[in-house]
């Protein structure tokens, strides 16, 4: 979704909020902290 694909204009504002959300934010930090 996030890269273009064509999908729904719903779909991509939740998969957009979904990203921003605060413990998915933490979870790409921790996972960026342990990968290297």
């Amino acid at each position: 979704v996030l890269h273009g694909d064509e999908v729904p204009e719903r779909l991509v504002d939740y998969a957009t909020f979904q990203w921003q959300r605060a413990s998915v934010q933490r979870f790409i930090a921790l996972s960026a902290k342990q990968s290297g």
